[in-house]
């Protein structure tokens, strides 16, 4: 599961904190969560950011860059910040079979995040050909509405109970 931390949330004195005890009180395990933030974060105060999300990996998180390549975020964050996983921005992976700029990008970045180590994430996957094209250059995950469409919180969970019976059944 992932979380979206707001730019100001990461301004907060106690946002470790707050962070370290909600896990605590649900109970959340290292490598449950990821803490997913845009590049916007970066911008102001790289050291003060670094050193949190250093704190959010050694509380068992996962940290991931969202909407990557929509923002002003320089390369060099990939090689100084401790993220394990990159969201590849929607207007990248739209029509990906059909657009060859967006094919290069993509491909791009695939290549570049794998040599890192970095996990990717494509969201905005939509269509089987998008998927497609994505599996092929060997993207690690996608979302999107091909898999999943916005539910009410009811009929989220209510999906979400019948996919842990299916898992329980293997």
């Amino acid at each position: 599961m992932s979380v979206n931390f707001s730019p100001i949330q990461f301004y907060r004195d106690d946002f470790i904190e707050k962070v370290k005890s909600t896990l605590k009180r649900y109970e959340i395990q290292p490598g449950e969560l990821t803490a997913e933030i845009t590049e916007n974060v970066l911008v102001h105060d790289t050291q003060r950011i670094t050193e949190q999300l250093e704190q959010l990996r050694e509380l068992g998180l996962d940290v991931a860059i969202d909407d990557f390549g929509s923002g002003f975020a320089s390369l060099r964050y990939l090689n100084s910040l401790p993220v394990n996983k990159l969201k590849i921005d929607r207007s990248f992976t739209e029509n990906i079979n059909e657009n060859e700029q967006n094919a290069a990008i993509t491909r791009g970045i695939l290549k570049m995040v794998k040599d890192l180590r970095i996990q990717v994430v494509a969201e905005g996957v939509e269509t089987e050909a998008e998927f497609a094209f994505l599996a092929e250059q060997g993207c690690d995950y996608m979302q999107g509405y091909l898999f999943c469409r916005p539910k009410p919180l009811d009929e989220l969970l209510e999906w979400a109970e019948r996919q842990q019976s299916l898992e329980n059944e293997f």
